[in-house]
């Protein structure tokens, strides 16, 4: 791997926006998945990456966008051109809000990961995105403002042609692994059976697999070994019930998939550093002060 050009730059330590441009050679794949509580936007300039989103495999080429929500779990790998040149915006709903916000859900634009933009929307696009850095490069007075009026459109752009596209067929996708397809469906099926005692030998039965392949194929096309990615969903449901609901931690484990409270509980506090308890408080003394 060899990068050939980066910049990046952000409008806060929080990072409340960041935007980072890239053109790197040779293959590259982040070894792990990961989340984070800002959007993200990523458009390829020349060359493709490989996005690995939630259950869903996604191949981005020139001229395409996608557009990941917060808590996806998403990881990236190289295609087959070896080249990726893409320009990455990381964003806060509340920073778009402060500028008045937009009047429609962001989670919107989520629902089509991959947007496959028609030239005309490319080029407005890549200027957009141009200028951003421009902005974020110079930071002449007025530059967050100025910054937030781009993203902001940009964003209107997305949402504009999504709408014009709703109800037409999607653009086919390629895959460059022969059992991506097939591990699509496992992660899909995982994601929407999480709350079951869901294990490898049944999931092997179910998708017509031996046991011993799985465990090998399906972290070198996930990032994830299958315990590890199911503990992964599962915990993100639980931070979520955690946050929004009401319900008993011993109730949260059960609807999680956990048979066993105290395991749920062991479980959260490694992968998190707070007991669920502690996890519970701790986000309703954010959402007070916010």
């Amino acid at each position: 791997m060899e990068t050939l050009a980066a910049v990046g730059y952000s409008i806060d330590p929080q990072e409340s926006m960041r935007i980072h441009y890239l053109r790197q050679t040779g293959y590259t794949a982040m070894p792990r998945y990961h989340s984070h509580a800002s959007y993200e936007i990523f458009y390829v300039q020349d060359g493709g990456r490989t996005y690995f989103i939630n259950e869903t495999a996604v191949h981005a080429g020139k001229g395409d966008l996608v557009f990941i929500c917060p808590t996806d779990l998403h990881r990236t790998v190289s295609t087959d051109a070896l080249l990726c040149e893409r320009i990455l915006v990381n964003f806060t709903e509340e920073f778009i809000r402060q500028g008045g916000g937009l009047l429609f859900p962001l989670q919107e634009l989520g629902r089509d990961h991959l947007y496959r933009l028609p030239p005309e929307e490319q080029t407005a696009i890549e200027q957009c995105l141009q200028e951003l850095l421009t902005e974020m490069e110079r930071r002449e007075a007025g530059y967050i403002e100025y910054s937030r009026c781009l993203l902001t459109g940009l964003l209107i752009r997305l949402y504009r042609l999504r709408r014009r596209e709703q109800g037409q067929p999607a653009a086919p996708l390629s895959t460059t692994h022969p059992m991506e397809t097939k591990i699509t469906e496992i992660a899909r099926y995982i994601n929407e059976h999480f709350d079951e005692p869901l294990t490898l030998q049944e999931i092997s039965e179910r998708f017509y697999i031996s046991p011993s392949y799985l465990c090998r194929i399906f972290p070198q096309i996930t990032g994830f070994h299958f315990r590890e990615y199911l503990q992964t969903i599962r915990l993100r449901a639980a931070r979520e019930l955690l946050r929004s609901s009401t319900l008993s931690i011993a109730l949260i484990a059960e609807r999680t998939g956990y048979a066993h409270t105290a395991n749920f509980s062991v479980i959260f506090k490694k992968k998190t550093g707070y007991t669920p308890s502690q996890y519970r408080i701790m986000n309703r003394q954010k959402h007070n002060i916010q």
